[in-house]
């Protein structure tokens, strides 16, 4: 038998597959993992030697769950590279579905490019808010997933009061970004913009107030 004890170096080899542009290899890879391990949504018996012992890792209470995050995103990048969007998707959700807060920054930034990509543009500006906030939580203050919601323009109909709305809120998403970039919260005025989605209660006020000025992420 030439499968691994431990599962997790065939999610190593399936990152060097897709890092050389296999990306069949890796998702086939990346299936065995999850079957040794319990399976993707942690239904199955496992052969792994940590998931026998512990449980199956694709589920919320496990210990090894990270190592399952991290093999969702990997299978979603694979599935993003072969232009299957669905199960791009569908794999993004699942490690949202089990991850804590903190394992799903680059999860929900992922989310968010793929979704604008689909033309679902307001999933897409929700999933970039909260990657930025993940990882402003997390002591990392990163703009640039905040930066990619702001620029987002969704698909508009020609009317010409449609394109002009689009229009201003893009250009008030910009200023926002602009004071931000000079003040940070403390030069905020309010989120009329919808740059960080406040009425869905995705941002909290006191924590954009607290926000330090963020040009010199921004310049680099």
């Amino acid at each position: 038998n030439s499968t691994p004890t431990y599962a997790y170096v065939l999610v190593n080899i399936a990152m060097i597959a897709l890092k050389g542009g296999n990306h069949h290899k890796a998702i086939v890879l990346l299936e065995t993992y999850f079957d040794e391990v319990g399976g993707a949504d942690g239904n199955k018996n496992p052969t792994d030697q940590n998931a026998i012992e512990k449980g199956p890792f694709c589920i919320t209470n496990s210990t090894y769950k990270g190592d399952c995050v991290n093999a969702l995103n990997t299978i979603a990048s694979a599935h993003m590279s072969s232009n299957n969007d669905t199960g791009a998707v569908m794999y993004l959700k699942k490690a949202i579905a089990i991850g804590e807060e903190s394992m799903l920054g680059d999860i929900y930034s992922n989310l968010g490019g793929l979704l604008g990509d689909i033309g679902d543009h307001e999933g897409a500006a929700e999933a970039f808010i909260k990657a930025f906030w993940i990882r402003v939580r997390s002591r990392r203050v990163d703009p640039a997933t905040l930066v990619r919601r702001a620029i987002l323009v969704p698909t508009i109909s020609n009317s010409l009061d449609d394109v002009e709305k689009v229009r201003l809120d893009f250009e008030a998403r910009i200023q926002d970004m602009i004071t931000l970039a000079k003040f940070g919260g403390k030069g905020w005025v309010d989120d009329s913009s919808s740059l960080f989605l406040l009425s869905k209660g995705i941002s909290l006020e006191h924590e954009i107030r607290q926000l330090p000025p963020l040009h010199s992420t921004i310049s680099d």
